[in-house]
């Protein structure tokens, strides 16, 4: 309950008082890995297991952005998928790249094998960690099914496409 209250409180303030992100140099697998550890108490209180995919030991995988913020909103997302586990469920958390939209993007990603999550509370999970990806010029994908889980990503531009996106 206290962990789940600092967690809301959290939020609320974020919302209250939105900020410019710092732009430095982040390393994605490295934020993966730090969430998933944060978060893995929690979830063996739940009977679920957390599992960081994103090979922290490869070689990083760099994003620009402001560090604090781009790991509460991976941490808000973390949290929740944990909080909605049961017995035997898996949380995985991964950084990789991929192609959006004719630009390369970063993705980190969570995702897990519970229930899904209905449809009008997605607002609510997406609020926070929405602000933060859009204030980095990113976007946020879901996919949720009943009883087949949930998938958050979180898409970022690289520092290369930004730098294009301002020149034109």
């Amino acid at each position: 309950n206290a962990e789940s209250c600092r967690k809301i409180t959290g939020d609320l303030l974020e919302l209250a008082r939105p900020r410019t992100p710092e732009h430095e140099r982040v390393d994605l697998r490295l934020l993966c890995k730090d969430v998933a550890q944060s978060v893995e108490a929690l979830a063996a209180t739940y009977g679920a297991q957390v599992a960081d995919e994103s090979r922290a030991n490869a070689a990083p995988l760099w994003a620009e952005g402001d560090a604090g913020q781009l790991r509460q909103a991976l941490l808000n997302l973390a949290l929740n998928a944990v909080e909605a586990s049961q017995e035997g469920d898996r949380v995985s958390i991964r950084a990789y790249e991929t192609q959006d939209r004719d630009a390369t993007a970063r993705v980190v990603e969570v995702s897990d094998t519970g229930s899904g999550i209905p449809l009008d509370q997605l607002a609510q999970i997406l609020a926070v960690a929405d602000n933060i990806v859009k204030a980095h010029h990113g976007r946020m994908t879901v996919d949720s099914a009943e009883n087949r889980g949930t998938t958050f990503r979180i898409l970022l531009p690289t520092a290369e496409s930004r730098a294009m996106e301002t020149n034109t």
